[in-house]
């Protein structure tokens, strides 16, 4: 069966209803996958899915409009955040932790590395290059082949 949208699926159901109508108006019930329907009961059970994908698409679009609604508020109120982070770092500083988290602000700052930690970064980066044999530009310019040696001239 092909992938259907919801206007196909609704379309269907409404072609389903009116054959129901058209070709089972005398039949007492049709069994489907073991259970018999009355063809009161298969025009209900299609238009249940019917009216579910109406309010279903009018929730979709009513989403839509949130959506549109949402997105120029949530970017004023980061902007105002943002202002009031810098407010309250300006007037309280950096060290009025609680404060600051009472607010929700992060004080976390990136730590530097040490001059240890710096060194060991160093010699372990020459290792791995060592270990899988990667040389830079200029390392590469200084590899050259071995010329091949003249074979012996022939001894007279």
């Amino acid at each position: 069966m092909s992938k259907s949208n919801n206007a196909t699926v609704m379309t269907r159901d409404k072609k389903v209803i009116a054959g129901v109508d058209k070709y089972f108006g005398n039949v007492a019930s049709v069994t489907l996958l073991g259970k018999a329907y009355t063809p009161t009961e298969l025009k209900a059970l299609f238009q249940g899915e019917i009216d579910a994908e109406t309010q279903l698409d009018a929730l979709r679009s009513q989403l839509k409009q949130v959506v549109v609604t949402i997105r120029p508020t949530r970017a004023h109120v980061r902007a105002v955040f943002q202002a009031l982070r810098v407010y309250i770092l300006g007037t309280a500083g950096p060290t009025a932790v609680q404060m600051l988290e009472d607010f929700a602000i992060s004080t976390k700052h990136k730590s530097t590395p040490d001059t240890g930690a710096k060194a060991q970064a160093v010699v372990q980066a020459k290792a791995t290059r060592a270990a899988r044999h990667t040389a830079g530009p200029k390392q590469k310019k200084a590899i050259t082949a071995a010329t091949p040696a003249s074979p012996n001239p022939p001894k007279a």
